[in-house]
């Protein structure tokens, strides 16, 4: 996110030709740059990288016909009793099996694990999308409106990128101390996260004719970015001890997928806001 834009405006001005043929400029100086990162880390990936299966396990499936103990029980029993979630006794918010005294039938139990887990794994998915579309929206706009508002050329424009983020850093380091010292669960920390997005998201509507003075733009856009990069962190967290546990092995795993669908939002959000060229 920053090492982009970071390029951008330290190419403002470049303008000469590669082999005779090629221009490199500040338009296209930030593709040439990515592309010969890309390609030798690309090599190094196929050289080098090596798969370490010694990690996986297989998972073992009950049968309908076994019982669960307390003695068979090993999951994590602190259940979270949030609003956002579905409390289904005996899952915890986590979507899996919580310790209860005696025995348990498989066939009832599984089923609930399978609906808890549908339940957060779509919810999940959702605020990841809806993140991203807030972080696409301003990323889209931020060019158009520096330069027609606050006549900002590309270097500036190349480094406010930059700077959010950079900024997302120590934020993300903030709020995981917040949690840590007030013992703050996921869904919790999604919940008030959305308050300041939705606070900057109000701050950056002009109400009249003018424009927003520059401070004010800059502080909105600083807390909607940065926010929004955190909430879409605490997701992919939640989204990672909920997944099933056939997809949190192998090649197939929850990362790909999280991966996948924040690609394909992307894809959607951009197409939302870009307008075609007749």
């Amino acid at each position: 996110m920053s090492f982009g834009p970071l390029i951008a405006a330290a190419f403002e001005g470049s303008d000469f030709k590669i082999f005779g043929r090629f221009t490199f400029n500040e338009m296209t100086g930030p593709g040439w740059c990515m592309a010969c990162i890309w390609f030798f880390y690309g090599m190094i990936v196929i050289f080098f990288f090596k798969d370490n299966r010694s990690g996986f396990r297989q998972v073992e499936l009950l049968s309908d016909d076994e019982e669960i103990t307390d003695e068979d029980d090993d999951s994590p029993a602190d259940g979270f009793d949030d609003g956002i979630d579905i409390v289904l006794s005996p899952i915890n918010n986590y979507g899996t099996i919580e310790k209860q005294p005696g025995i348990i039938s498989n066939r009832s139990l599984f089923s609930k694990v399978r609906r808890s887990k549908t339940v957060k794994t779509v919810l999940c998915l959702w605020i990841i999308f809806w993140v991203k579309l807030q972080q696409e929206a301003l990323l889209t706009e931020l060019p158009i409106v520096s330069f027609e508002f606050y006549i900002w050329g590309s270097a500036r424009t190349g480094i406010f990128m930059a700077f959010l983020g950079v900024a997302v850093v120590p934020m993300n380091l903030i709020v995981i101390q917040i949690a840590g010292v007030f013992r703050l669960r996921d869904p919790i920390i999604i919940r008030w996260l959305h308050i300041p997005i939705v606070v900057s998201c109000i701050m950056l509507v002009p109400f009249s004719d003018q424009p927003l003075k520059l401070r004010n733009y800059i502080a909105s856009s600083t807390v909607l970015f940065c926010f929004a990069q955190v909430i879409e962190g605490v997701a992919m967290s939640f989204f990672s001890k909920i997944i099933s546990k056939k997809l949190a092995q192998g090649t197939w795993n929850s990362g790909l997928l999280a991966v996948s669908s924040v690609l394909i939002y992307t894809c959607v959000s951009d197409s939302l806001f870009l307008k075609p060229v007749d």
